[in-house]
């Protein structure tokens, strides 16, 4: 098997390569991006016009360049659209806004939240029209609903950023989804029209909020509905904290998001018909035709996670290869896929679920056939569970370096919740799918729910036996970004072993290591070996201590919740335990810190509270998503931003 014979394979590193450029370069570098991109198009052509067998390398250098130079004007393009809606020109003192409501009301503990594309902003006695998305939390006796036109009285405000370091940033994650600010609203909502009937995406939503409004009247029992609406809508806007743990820990989360699983299913089960009733000619190919078209309504149906927009489009390619009677290799429809989604939009790489979701059936392509060679049972039973042992175990070997450091847990029973659960909610989608559209017929849908009940029921069960076993999550994990690179590329070396030169891969596992393990190195010569982080809060301080011996502590009003979120990100990343050593501090009446180990004093007034620093220390401040140097001032204003102080 040659690598040729891939060819969006070879192309996907230059074009994604483009778009992480775009990431680092200046906000006007778009035009110099264009004219060279130009330049290429140029040099590519001419190369095209007089190639001959010697200037095939050269003509390749230059395709993947212009590749390279694509991806990166696609996402520069989009980059600059997004700057404009994210903008704050209309954030002096407007009066009100007018805008089309974009989805269902999600509860919220003390009011509910939506989703607003504002298009006229009233400020300064006139409407001045932008193009902006906004949330909006509203205390209305009556819900929104998409399509809705809407005054709003008042201004909404941007998102915060982050005020500390490895803290999750909310503001870019809404971001990327064009999302610039928010407005507590409460009652000052009023609905104009009602509209949208025609558009395409609200009848959709339309469609999934009365699908789930079935559920929740079939179903009685809380936790069933929830995991019907996610197995079945992808819909997990309900599930609890606590079902989520759960099922995190069982190592089958992956279930409750609609993916690749999910729509497997849904392929498989119009398979299956079409060939129990032996299509052929013209019908066969009206039938997967209309399969396409469903996948894909399935996939709007379920919110066009990149998930499922991978699978549907991998499954789509193998339904036209089908129809012509080929079957496309398999990277190529992934790699082609992947190109695809990037180029309509190139932020799709940043989202962890798309991350995950080619990671995961890239390792089941790769690994499992060669975890299968292990051992092959005879008996049926046995080699169908060793099979679905095999893809967990690729799959969890390809993706659990990206988890480790995204979510720093491994669930330790993963095969065992997938050997279990998995056939269940295979089963409840081969049902569940089928209720959807069958649950008005009288009996039948009745029945089809009952069961359905029974199987998520049973299913709920299994995760809550699972989750009593002890030792079933190794918590707190934490791993560096040249640690996971080494990971992934000996997982590749192994998936080639057979195949490729020995010699070569050999050479290519030393080279890497040695590159990694040096940037590893230089990552750890370049952190500070003792660091002091103040991080403020309206009712009290947090002073964390970060030396060669481990990680000492002061909590003055911080809640544990608030400690999850503010702190324990850095202290997960710097390898810290999870209960520090706790530092004393002296505290006089009128509520001053001074902590003499540190020679550091914490000053509180009526207004706001400031430090007192030793003057030979560097100071820095976390503004803009980094630390911002050089701040002389004996005396600093903690405000709402973490400082850092570096003895």
């Amino acid at each position: 098997m040659q690598f040729s014979n891939f060819p969006f394979l070879r192309y996907l590193p230059f074009f994604v390569g483009g778009v992480l450029l775009s990431e680092a370069l200046a906000d006007r570098s778009w035009i110099i991006l264009l004219l060279c991109s130009a330049s290429a198009w140029l040099i590519y052509l001419v190369f095209l016009y007089k190639s001959n067998r010697k200037s095939t390398f050269k003509l390749s250098l230059w395709a993947y360049l212009l590749l390279f130079l694509i991806g990166a004007g696609l996402a520069l393009h989009q980059q600059e659209y997004q700057s404009k809606r994210l903008s704050v020109e209309f954030l002096n003192n407007p009066k009100g806004y007018l805008g089309e409501v974009q989805e269902y009301d999600l509860e919220k503990p003390n009011s509910w939240e939506n989703l607003i594309h504002v298009t006229h902003v009233f400020q300064e006695d006139d409407w001045i029209p932008t193009d902006r998305k906004i949330l909006i939390y509203h205390t209305l006796g009556d819900s929104l609903i998409p399509g809705n036109v809407v005054l709003v009285q008042g201004e909404f405000d941007p998102i915060p950023p982050t005020n500390g370091p490895k803290q999750f940033d909310y503001k870019g994650w809404l971001g990327r989804q064009g999302v610039s600010g928010r407005h507590f609203a409460r009652q000052d909502v009023k609905v104009l029209a009602k509209g949208g009937e025609d558009h395409l995406a609200f009848f959709v939503k339309r469609v999934r909020h009365d699908l789930a409004s079935e559920i929740e009247e079939v179903f009685t029992k809380p936790e069933t509905i929830a995991i019907a609406k996610a197995l079945l809508l992808g819909e997990k806007r309900s599930l609890d904290p606590e079902t989520r743990s759960a099922y995190g820990q069982a190592g089958v989360m992956h279930i409750l998001a609609v993916s690749g699983l999910h729509v497997g299913i849904v392929y498989a089960l119009f398979l299956f018909l079409a060939n129990s009733v032996k299509l052929k000619g013209m019908v066969r190919k009206f039938y997967f035709f209309g399969v396409v078209l469903f996948l894909w309504f399935y996939a709007a149906l379920t919110g066009f996670s990149p998930s499922v927009i991978r699978a549907s489009c991998m499954f789509s390619l193998l339904i036209f290869g089908q129809i012509q009677n080929r079957k496309p290799p398999t990277f190529n429809i992934l790699a082609f896929s992947a190109m695809l989604m990037i180029a309509v939009n190139p932020s799709v790489i940043f989202d962890v679920g798309f991350q995950l979701s080619y990671l995961a059936v890239g390792g089941i392509v790769l690994l499992q056939p060669l975890i299968l060679d292990f051992c092959l049972p005879k008996n049926r039973v046995l080699e169908y569970i060793w099979q679905l042992m095999t893809v967990s175990i690729a799959a969890q070997l390809a993706t659990f370096p990206l988890s480790v450091y995204y979510f720093h847990y491994f669930p330790t029973y993963f095969l065992l919740g997938n050997l279990i659960v998995l056939p269940l909610a295979f089963v409840i989608m081969q049902i569940g799918v089928p209720w959807l559209i069958l649950m008005k017929i009288p009996f039948l849908g009745k029945a089809m729910a009952w069961f359905l009940n029974l199987l998520i029921d049973m299913q709920n069960g299994v995760i809550e036996y699972l989750t009593m076993i002890p030792g079933g999550k190794l918590d707190r994990l934490t791993i560096s970004p040249p640690l996971m690179l080494l990971i992934w590329i000996l997982l590749l070396l192994w998936a080639g072993w057979k195949e490729l030169p020995k010699r070569a891969l050999i050479r290519t596992g030393l080279y890497s290591s040695t590159l990694l393990l040096s940037w590893y190195l230089l990552m750890t010569g370049l952190e500070p070996k003792e660091e002091i982080l103040i991080y403020p809060d309206a009712k009290g301080v947090l002073v964390d201590h970060y030396h060669s011996g481990g990680l000492n502590s002061f909590n003055a009003g911080f809640a544990e919740e608030q400690i999850s979120f503010v702190a324990d990100p850095y202290r997960l990343a710097k390898g810290v335990g999870l209960v520090p050593e706790t530092m004393k501090a002296l505290k006089n009446g009128n509520g001053e810190l001074y902590f003499h180990d540190l020679d550091l004093l914490i000053l509180n007034d009526s207004s706001q509270s400031q430090i007192v620093i030793n003057p030979s220390h560097r100071t820095e401040a976390w503004e803009n998503g980094e630390w911002s140097p050089n701040l002389s001032d004996q005396e600093i204003t903690l405000g709402s931003r973490a400082i850092r102080i570096l003895p």
